[in-house]
């Protein structure tokens, strides 16, 4: 381990011994594993080949050491208005990681379904947490999935029973640690949905524009037989924040996943999905859209894992960069030995809006059966000054003109996200960092080609032209 990695993880050390006495209940067992892996590991650091392009040293330094305090529900209501609104879908929030019940809105659901505080669920019934939690999601993995493991004290749980179809989305908000308090905070989610279920699940993470903090996040998926999950995950913390969040899903026959991901905040964020196909036929579609402005650094991080026969995969990943920002992608797909009629396919689309603007693109597959269908490729070019003469042309000013171009480039994945909202939210937020930004007129953001840039072909290889 690095020195500063070393003293990290003597602090979290430290304060697991602190809480050592609160270690009791369910999970007792389970959090001395984890912290002994994060003993043993430490936390990853550039010299490791999955974080080379992503250094957290930042983060891990002693102002984030301690982990976050217990926190009220007061200034919470601004949030859920501008997020959430006044509707009548299931609401939970969380502050600092704990759950806020007068905050939320617990849903009516039938039969013997669970949506609430997984600290709750481990409460009053942890045989039922515990049939699922820990099993598709590792500890080993690395340290931040460790320490979440070790410190945790709360998160979502969704425990959805067989045959069972929640129509409206339930919206889990996470709201960062207040400013002047730099912490770490750790939520976990647990989400599981019995053969023939359905549900819309939203994660989204915001915090206060001044505040600094280190989210940790995990959340483990479990999906049965037939059984359909549309998982949408928001992140727009704090300018001065730190984000790293792991999904791991276990998928049995015939299930489906769609996960779409939208990295808009943080100084640094690490976004990682791992998906294992483990069921016949069972299909998953990974969406995502990366937008780096200022100095920001946004990085996506894909793993899918095609066990079974007849399994299907898509991922389509987009970023956009402007001024000193640095976006990365690295999406690993395994077609496992033994397999047959597998199909895989991953695009990785990138634009640049400046010169000094940064992107790191990673396809990778390795395959070891024969009868497959797998593709992977990657681009990086300017925005397409065709198009950019047209608009011109039709009396748009130049600026405008780019910011159109640009949020074109997006609004494929804003589109996609569930209506109503969450969706308006979103997309006013990608708009005002483009024409704060990317919309901007200056000679750093001239250039051509919005996905004409070069074509990765081989995982490892540097795109030609966009990305120096």
């Amino acid at each position: 381990m690095t020195p500063g990695n070393d003293q990290a993880v003597r602090g979290y050390l430290d304060e697991f011994e602190r809480r050592k006495r609160d270690a009791v209940g369910p999970l007792a067992e389970a959090r001395r594993s984890a912290i002994a892996e994060l003993e043993s590991r430490g936390f990853p650091s550039v010299r490791d080949e999955d974080w080379k392009f992503t250094n957290l040293a930042s983060a891990l330094s002693g102002e984030f050491s301690r982990t976050s305090e217990a926190a009220s529900g007061v200034g919470l209501d601004s949030w859920v208005e501008r997020i959430a609104g006044e509707g009548n879908g299931p609401l939970l929030v969380f502050a600092a990681g704990r759950w806020v019940e007068e905050c939320s809105r617990e849903p009516v659901l039938p039969g013997d379904a669970y949506v609430g505080s997984l600290a709750a669920l481990l409460a009053k019934d942890p045989q039922r947490a515990l049939a699922h939690f820990g099993r598709a999601l590792d500890v080993s993995a690395h340290g931040f999935v460790a320490l979440n493991g070790a410190l945790f004290e709360d998160g979502a749980a969704i425990v959805i029973p067989e045959g069972v179809q929640v129509e409206p989305p339930i919206h889990l908000l996470f709201v960062g640690p207040a400013a002047g308090r730099p912490c770490t905070y750790l939520p976990r989610n647990l989400i599981v949905l019995a053969d023939g279920a359905a549900a819309t699940v939203i994660e989204h993470y915001v915090g206060e524009e001044q505040a600094a903090y280190f989210t940790d996040a995990a959340t483990e998926v479990h999906l049965g037989c037939g059984a359909q999950l549309d998982h949408v995950k928001i992140q727009d913390e704090a300018s001065a924040g730190y984000h790293v969040h792991r999904v791991e899903a276990r998928q049995e026959r015939e299930s489906r996943l769609t996960s779409r991901t939208v990295s808009l905040g943080a100084k640094l964020s690490r976004s990682e999905t791992h998906v294992h196909l483990a069921g016949i036929g069972a299909e998953c579609e990974l969406t995502g859209l990366a937008l780096g402005t200022g100095g920001r650094h946004v990085d996506h991080f894909t793993s899918i894992d095609h066990a079974a026969s007849r399994t299907r995969s898509t991922q389509v990943y987009k970023g956009i960069c402007s001024g000193r920002s640095r976006a990365v992608f690295t999406g690993k797909v395994l077609v496992r030995e033994g397999t047959e009629k597998v199909s895989a396919q991953q695009t990785n689309k990138n634009l640049l809006l400046s010169e000094h603007a940064l992107v790191e693109t990673q396809p990778q597959l390795e395959i070891y059966a024969d009868d497959v269908q797998c593709s992977h490729g990657a681009t990086v070019g300017r925005l397409d000054q065709d198009m950019l003469f047209y608009l011109r042309q039709r009396g748009i000013d130049e600026s405008d003109a780019r910011a159109l171009l640009t949020y074109a480039f997006a609004s494929d994945v804003v589109d996609e996200l569930p209506a109503g909202r969450l969706r308006e939210a979103v997309a006013a937020q990608v708009q005002r960092c483009i024409d704060a930004d990317g919309g901007s007129g200056s000679t750093d953001n001239a250039g051509e080609a919005g996905g004409s840039g070069a074509t990765v072909g081989r995982g490892g290889d540097r795109p030609k032209g966009g990305a120096q």
